[in-house]
């Protein structure tokens, strides 16, 4: 097999191997075709990463979605209530409730008998063909960004993103182990993909093709940056305690239809096969293929994407053959080592092998065994629902070492000619090593696009700052251009043809803009469920205009319905389905905003079928 070189290039050799004592538990057979080709890892990760990381907000609930509720039963559902407060998380909606570390401690959380016994969100048209990092340390990216963000924004968007020819809907992982690496193929930080993700975007694969050849060029694509924008994240959320009552909160937001990133040490993993409960028939299609059972040692660390679980199948973790506590369930697990790997890419993890200690009456454990999931946590990321930037700064940088220059943006009130706000991006700032904008020597032009939509003051005059930032000698980058672009009125600003030059210095240029803002929707629905035929009270007259200005009305009820005018309507849903009602406010500039809530009429005596995915 192959060395360990820098903790990422290694040997599958051992994956499935659990000695001597595991070939009468079943050991997987595939052991020795998994160590075929060399699996490459590549997460970086120590105790700055983790505190870092804990710093997130944490799951506190999970409100059901429509996904949700189409996989459960009315039974199951109608624990959670009815009326506006136990509400459906529609587009737009609040899905996570959030807090702290501590609250998520003593959070009461979620019934499990509520939830489906079986989901599978890589079944969903959202979730994108499995691919191969290839050789690089490229695991962080794979998971976060073509994973994660393509499932996410795709169901966000309603788009399929399953079919391997949908790249110009699943975002490229080149794109963000390019940016964060620093020029060399060494692994990269979750904590620096999410920033990245959450302050710039991603390119699409259409856009920015993987190549496992290179893992230094930046994607110098003016309009792959400006389209990056589109699909910025909102947060990141920790789901902590998954070997305890976080697996509850966890397996609600995977049946909302989720996934979720996790770290590990793969090549610490042991296998053994699936065994057939007798007791039910729901694990029929699942027996006889690869399960982890524990995780002995710290060897490969990797990232990897969880995109469902089952309840229903087991592991015989103690070997006697018979179906114990504590032997019941799996999480599914996608990986970035192509379709060789396990079962056509994907793989099962015991829910037991989460934990440091085995809750199995006579289930191995050892000072080698560790839970299955780095600081027992998996991270949900929150993208922001259909968004739209307002205004944009597009600028030229010329350079020779990517690595020694920062961007920043900020603005200020004209009269003081002082920075009052600064907004700092995911790219651009610092990172790339010693190599020029395209990942090789000499001099080079870049055009790159960010967003400066959280930077806006409405109705306010304001000076938008773009400030270039040189922090060594010897190689000076340059600032060729600053353009600020109001999308919502398609107005262009430029700072002027005087611009300069930094070497171990700064450049400054401004914009004088007055933003005209966009209205805020605010709707209200005195009720999200019920039996058809009902009549739902559609409230919109809390939305407002940062400039207070008058506002139009626009009501699409998601039944094929409309209505102009009033603030506050009324709307009878007559037949069982599930719909999107829609505000839309204008004001008196034509700037617009939108906002949804999902409204689900069930027929009388009816009982919804439980999904099986």
């Amino acid at each position: 097999g192959c060395c360990l070189i820098a903790g990422f290039l290694v040997s599958g050799e051992g994956l499935g191997q659990t000695g001597t004592e595991g070939k009468d538990r079943g050991t997987s057979p595939d052991a020795k075709s998994q160590a075929a080709p060399p699996r490459a890892t590549g997460l970086l990760y120590d105790d700055r990463e983790a505190g870092y990381l804990a710093g997130n907000k944490y799951a506190l609930d999970v409100r059901p979605n429509a996904i949700r509720i189409q996989r459960e039963s009315q039974a199951a559902t109608s624990i959670r209530g009815t009326g506006p407060e136990a509400g459906l998380a529609g587009d737009g909606g609040e899905e996570i409730i959030t807090g702290t570390k501590e609250e998520a401690g003593t959070s009461a959380g979620i019934r499990s008998e509520a939830l489906p016994a079986y989901v599978d969100n890589s079944l969903l048209k959202y979730f994108p063909p499995i691919r191969s990092q290839g050789s690089q340390g490229s695991c962080v990216a794979w998971s976060t960004t073509y994973y994660q963000l393509t499932h996410q924004i795709a169901k966000d968007r309603d788009g399929d993103a399953s079919l391997p020819e949908a790249t110009d809907l699943q975002f490229s992982p080149k794109w963000t182990y390019n940016m964060i690496n620093g020029g060399e193929d060494q692994g990269s930080r979750l904590s620096d993909a999410y920033q990245l993700l959450c302050r710039n975007g991603a390119a699409t694969w259409r856009a920015f093709p993987y190549d496992n050849g290179d893992y230094r060029s930046w994607c110098l694509s003016p309009d792959a940056w400006r389209a990056a924008i589109s699909v910025r994240a909102e947060e990141v959320v920790n789901f902590d305690d998954l070997s305890g009552t976080g697996m509850t909160r966890l397996k609600a937001y995977l049946a909302n239809g989720n996934v979720a990133t996790f770290a590990t040490y793969v090549l610490s993993w042991k296998y053994l096969l699936l065994q057939d409960d007798p007791a039910t028939f729901s694990d029929d299609p699942e027996v006889g293929k690869s399960v982890c059972w524990a995780r002995v040692g710290s060897v490969g660390p990797h990232a990897m994407t969880i995109v469902g679980y089952h309840d229903d199948l087991w592991t015989d973790v103690n070997g006697n053959h018979l179906v114990d506590p504590g032997e019941k369930g799996a999480l599914r697990i996608a990986n970035s080592w192509g379709t060789t790997f396990a079962d056509g890419g994907f793989t099962w993890v015991a829910y037991d092998a989460l934990r440091r200690d085995s809750a199995v009456a006579g289930g191995p454990g050892g000072p080698d065994r560790h839970g299955l999931v780095t600081d027992n946590r998996a991270y949900a990321l929150v993208v922001k629902h259909a968004y739209r930037p307002r205004i944009v700064a597009e600028f030229t940088v010329t350079g020779t070492i990517r690595g020694q220059m920062s961007i920043t943006l900020g603005r200020g009130n004209p009269s003081s000619w002082r920075i009052s706000s600064k907004w700092q991006p995911g790219a651009l700032f610092g990172q790339g090593g010693a190599y020029a904008f395209d990942g090789g020597k000499g001099e080079r032009d870049g055009t790159f696009f960010l967003d400066c939509t959280d930077l806006l003051l409405p109705a306010k005059r304001q000076l938008y700052y773009l400030t270039l930032t040189d922090f060594a000698t010897g190689a000076p980058t340059t600032l060729q251009s600053f353009t600020l672009h109001d999308l919502e009125h398609g107005a262009q600003i430029s700072a002027g043809p005087s611009y300069g030059t930094a070497d171990a210095t700064r450049v400054q240029k401004s914009v004088d803009y007055t933003y005209n803002g966009v209205p805020v929707p605010v709707l209200r629905a005195t009720a999200t469920r019920g039996f058809a035929p009902f009549q739902v009270r559609f409230d919109g007259s809390r939305s407002s205009d940062p400039e207070g200005s008058s506002l139009t009305y626009a009501w699409d009820f998601g039944d094929g319905a409309r209505e102009t005018g009033r603030s506050v309507v009324r709307h009878t849903y007559r037949s069982p389905g599930t719909y999107q009602a829609t505000l839309t406010v204008t004001d008196g500039w034509g700037a617009r905003s939108s906002r949804q809530v999902t409204i689900l009429a069930t027929g009388r005596g009816s009982r919804s079928r439980k999904s099986t995915r």
